[in-house]
């Protein structure tokens, strides 16, 4: 897994399913909240997402009042974002590889 991050944009590269992916996404975002209250988050080759990236998602949205816009090329992940009602909540949009 890699990570990129150009102004408020983060983008995810390969599969993250650790905990310490989890926690390395999680430091990367706090800092970048600390300067930004719109955050876009790509997710280019992850086949899923871990229950603790959505809780955290949340918490930044609900809590912190952070503008989310999570973009992905798996249609795996954005049906489970849309089976926990979430599309609307993370504005989920659907990329073509």
């Amino acid at each position: 897994m890699t990570i990129e991050v150009i102004s408020n944009s983060l983008t995810i590269n390969g599969n993250f399913k650790t905990i310490s992916h989890f926690q390395e996404i999680k430091e990367v975002l706090d800092r970048m909240i600390t300067t930004h209250n719109v955050i876009e988050l790509n997710l280019n080759d992850s086949i899923s997402i871990t229950s603790s990236l959505i809780g955290y998602l949340n918490k930044i949205i609900h809590k912190d009042k952070i503008l989310l816009s999570l973009k992905t090329k798996n249609m795996r992940v954005y049906t489970l974002l849309d089976d926990l009602n979430l599309e609307r909540t993370f504005n989920v949009k659907l990329l073509r590889s």
